[in-house]
């Protein structure tokens, strides 16, 4: 099967043009309806004036093939409703029959004509995964399927060019199914659909298919209890299954049939090729592992080519489920059919450091524990399955026209969904739920290496309830990179990078190249070789880039369909994290998450976010407590956004380019995001472009729209309604606003009584400071000493929280604290105001004895990062270390009153809503690391912090014990 992307097949070329600069038309944000809003994406399209609009009639489909369909209807001349040079918007009549429609957009350059709802394919699956027998099912996937009071189609053309058309037994936007005649001979083939408008100019392009030949299953079906299992709840039966297994591989294959009984088995049950494992009923029949110190892989284990069904597997310890192989050439076709699993690992009377154990065994499989199903390769099924275990319900890695439908997947203890590296993948109708206070969600990803995710129909499942981790209800992931940055030459298909790739190029084969900015933007094309800096790419572009672009190589993520999912409880519903290309999100719910965004970002490389289309979903309670982009919200509102995180490297370019939010209902405490953050709407540069916010209604929240000003160019609102919100369009949170508000008061109030705004721990005879209350966590606790006054103790377990800081974002300041550390090596937090991937106004830190201060400007930037250039501080001795900023202009830090480092910076530190924190940092450690915080051992005392930029002579005064 040959699959096609709709981004880059140019919709319809016009009339050949000599002039370099023609436009060119690359995007349609298909579907539309009459009167709203089409973005056509491409190049050259400054200056469009006016563009010729017209519904294409009705009529017979006749065939596809031969001359191009001529150009019908009543054409209407509207005035773009927006203009800039890669994208004209416009809308259709709002008279106009929902259908086919044509549009000539005039630029001075010339006229560029594209199709808007036509059909498109992307893949298709069969009742044999990727293909179909004679006589089985196709279904295919794409946008534009259907059409108000009309009946489509599907085409299916032979080799020989005789075509025979098919009803659509089911029909929807996009998907649809249709039955094959019985009499189709095996071979290679080609569909079409038609949506039933437009005539003969209705029907798709064309996607490869193959029909193949039944594949005849071995008779042979041996029982059990014919072989010496007992089934009597005592004996084990495990020598009469091998037995069984044993005959039937001899055999090429068969049935091993377990009537109504619970077998008790005490080893991995290993199903050879060709053999199905069949119960009598998941209610009647049931294999029981004894719980044990030491269990087996898996409890059923095969390569390929296997079923199992009809049974229940029970287990207490235990490391994995069903596994199959999903990495080699013959990997697949595995079918787990109405099967129950019921595994848990922590059932009984455990001690805490029994389960402690257990659960850290479990963490030696995945970060999410063992696998209830571990599956991979074409054709797989899991269908009418209620699947619980200890960790991750389901890792399903290159899929390939597989299918998983009609399940109950629980996810155990930090355990989640994993769906990697897919290429045709039905997810549907399951109902995927948190088993443990701890359980996480899941998603899809390339998390298992894979360069490349994409076809997938996700649609119609129910989510809830995942508390643990960051709460990704559906999550796309996958960091990685191996360029940035700008080119020398192009050539066809041939391409030269301006500077060398990190990495082994080698392993970048089968990525993907993006044309982010300058000439070219807005494609990609995949990656067929690449040596040093030569670059070999599965074909030229539409329209070249040249040194003026700017390109990444990372990872790509396209084509997926999530349509009437409903999500509940969660840190977000879904969220599209870095790659994503073409993908639509229809007729979702979300109710107590985060709600649905998607940004570009660099994650370990700079990944696009391209052609995102969010269509009527709805968040009906969109209160968040501890949700959001990597819970990043303690408390706020949800949203649906089209964003980007800055890259924070140069040279700048959009990240997130066409997207269209439309026909949204934000019932309460939501509300619409464009640009910057999902935090933050703050940036200096629109790494968003291109956006529409169309027939969204928002009622009963704090803002309709959060609108990064700087951080977004081209975006068109149209027909929105806000209803009961406290600001329409704003581009502050309000909770922002007030913080700031409150910021303002106390900085004056401190300034005009020369307090401190925080002075921690509290010693009798000081003056008071605004914030005093320190809330102590894990294992810090509090000592008097004399001359010093209460010190926080903290042992590399336990750090402390100052109340109410969360609105001290200040750009001038001085912080002052006493110091005396246990040990010097590693990296450890003394003053932090940061959370889990969020910037920092604020990081102060020591490692190995020397002091490092660390903040974020406001597009997300670690500009202001150094370490003193002398001074270290000693063990076990009580020091000063005071840090002065003056913002926008320079940051000093001082030991004891000597000055040991400096750096001037340029612009504004990035605000957050996390409080100050003593003792703590979102990562370190000895050895430091990425993945573990660095919790201070030692003493801290007589914190303090000014809402203003004390002199040297003042810092000398102070160091000395004087109090300012």
């Amino acid at each position: 099967m040959r699959h096609r992307s709709f981004h880059f097949a140019i919709l319809a070329l016009l009339v050949p043009a000599a002039a370099i600069a023609r436009p060119t038309a690359l995007w349609v944000s298909d579907p539309v309806r009459p009167g709203e809003t089409v973005m056509v994406f491409g190049d050259s399209l400054s200056g469009c004036q006016s563009v010729s609009v017209a519904r294409q009639p009705d009529g017979p489909s006749g065939s596809p093939s031969g001359a191009r369909p001529a150009l019908q209807g009543m054409a209407q001349v509207v005035r773009p409703a927006l203009v800039r040079p890669h994208a004209v918007d416009f809308s259709l009549p709002t008279g106009a029959l929902p259908g086919l429609f044509h549009a000539t957009l005039s630029t001075p350059q010339g006229a560029v004509t594209v199709w808007v709802n036509r059909p498109q394919l992307l893949w298709a699956q069969g009742d044999v995964g990727p293909a179909s027998t004679p006589g089985g099912s196709v279904r295919v996937f794409g946008k534009c399927f259907t059409s108000p009071g009309h009946t489509g189609s599907l085409r299916i053309e032979g080799p020989d060019h005789r075509a025979t058309s098919l009803s659509l037994v089911q029909a929807a936007e996009f998907a649809a199914e249709a039955r094959l005649p019985s009499s189709l001979p095996p071979g290679e083939y080609q569909l079409r659909l038609h949506a039933g408008v437009g005539g003969q100019a209705g029907w798709s392009d064309a996607i490869a298919y193959r029909i193949e030949a039944p594949r005849s299953a071995p008779g042979l079906k041996l029982s059990v209890t014919d072989l010496g299992a007992r089934g009597d709840d005592a004996e084990d039966d495990t020598d009469a299954v091998e037995a069984g297994l044993n005959r039937l591989e001899t055999a090429g294959g068969g049935t091993l049939f377990f009537p109504r009984c619970r077998y008790v088995l005490h080893k991995s049950v290993n199903v050879p090729r060709g053999v199905t494992l069949a119960g009598a009923g998941r209610d009647t029949t049931a294999l029981c592992w004894p719980d044990t110190t030491a269990p087996p892989k898996a409890l059923v284990a095969g390569l390929d080519h296997f079923t199992v069904q009809d049974l229940t597997l029970y287990a207490t310890n235990h490391l994995h489920g069903i596994t199959a192989d999903q990495a080699t050439p013959t990997a697949g076709y595995v079918r787990i059919l109405r099967v129950c699993l019921r595994m848990n690992p922590y059932r009984g009377h455990l001690t805490e450091k029994e389960v402690a154990q257990r659960l850290a065994v479990q963490q030696t499989l995945s970060s999410g524990g063992g696998d209830s199903l571990q599956l991979g390769g074409p054709g797989v099924e899991v269908a009418d399955c209620d699947i619980s275990g200890g960790g991750r319900s389901l890792y399903l890695r290159r899929g390939r026209g597989a299918s998983i439908h009609d399940n109950t997947l629980t996810n155990g203890r930090w355990g989640w969904y994993c769906i990697s590296g897919s290429d045709g993948v039905v997810f549907e109708r399951n109902r995927l739920s948190g088993g443990d206070l701890m359980s996480t969600g899941g998603g899809l990803n390339c998390l298992d290496g894979s360069l490349v995710s994409q076809n997938v129909y996700y649609a119609h499942n129910t989510l809830r309830n995942m508390f643990g981790w960051d709460r990704e209800a559906m999550t796309s992931d996958a960091g990685g990179g191996a360029y940035y940055g700008r080119i020398l030459a192009v050539d066809g298909p041939r391409l030269t990078l301006a500077s060398d790739p990190t990495g082994r190029p080698a392993e970048w084969v089968g990525g993907t190249l993006f044309v982010l900015g300058g000439n070219g933007e807005g494609q990609y094309r995949r990656i067929t070789a690449f040596s040093g800096r030569d670059v070999t790419l599965d074909r030229p572009f539409e329209v070249a880039p040249d040194k003026s672009s700017v390109v990444t190589i990372s990872l790509l993520q396209r084509n997926y369909l999530f349509v009437g999912n409903s999500f509940e409880d969660a840190g977000i519903a879904i969220q599209l994290y870095g790659a994503a290309v073409g993908h639509i999100a229809s007729g979702n719910v979300s109710n107590r998450t985060g709600g649905f965004h998607n940004f570009g970002m660099n994650y370990d490389g700079v990944q696009p976010s391209w052609f995102v289309q969010w269509l009527d979903n709805r968040i009906t309670d969109g209160n968040v407590y501890g949700g959001g982009h990597d819970q990043a919200v303690a408390v706020g509102e949800a949203h649906i956004g089209v964003y980007a995180l800055p890259p924070g490297i140069q040279p700048e370019a959009p990240v997130t380019l066409c997207g269209i939010v439309r026909r949204s209902v934000l019932e309460g405490n939501a509300h619409l995001g464009v640009g910057g953050t999902p935090e933050s709407p703050m940036a200096s540069y629109p790494y968003v472009q291109e956006v529409v916010l169309e027939g969204n209604h928002v009622a009963n929240a704090a803002c309709g729209l959060l609108l990064s000003e700087k951080g977004v160019e081209g975006l068109l609102q149209h027909s929105n309604r806000f209803t009961g919100v406290g600001t329409a369009v704003a581009t502050e949170q309000p909770e922002a606003v007030a913080a700031r508000r409150l910021l303002v008061a106390v900085t004056a109030k401190a300034l005009a009584e020369r307090l401190p705004l925080v002075r921690v721990p509290a010693s009798a005879g000081q003056r008071r400071a605004l914030f005093e209350q320190l809330t102590l966590q894990g294992t810090a606790r509090l000592r008097d000493e004399p001359g010093i006054g209460r010190v926080l103790v903290l042992d590399g377990a336990g750090w402390a929280e100052l109340s109410g800081t969360g609105v001290l974002n200040l750009e001038d300041f001085t912080l002052s604290l006493l110091v005396r550390p246990d040990a010097l090596p590693g990296r450890f937090g003394l003053v932090t105001k940061r959370g889990p991937s969020q910037g920092s106004p604020v990081t102060v830190t020591l490692q190995d004895g020397r002091i490092g201060f660390e903040a974020t400007d406001t597009d997300g930037k670690w500009t202001q990062n150094f370490f003193a250039e002398s001074g270290t501080l000693l063990a076990g001795v009580w020091q000063r270390v005071v840090v002065v900023r003056r913002g926008g202009r320079d940051v000093t830090l001082y030991l004891n009153g000597r000055e040991v480092g400096h750096k001037a910076i340029v612009g504004h530190a990035e605000a957050n809503s996390s409080a100050i924190r003593l003792g703590w940092e979102q990562w370190g450690g000895n050895p430091p690391l990425p993945t573990t915080p660095g919790i201070f051992r030692g003493e801290l005392a007589d914190f303090s912090l000014w809402p203003r930029a004390f002199a040297p002579a003042e810092v000398t005064a102070l160091s000395a014990g004087t109090t300012p």
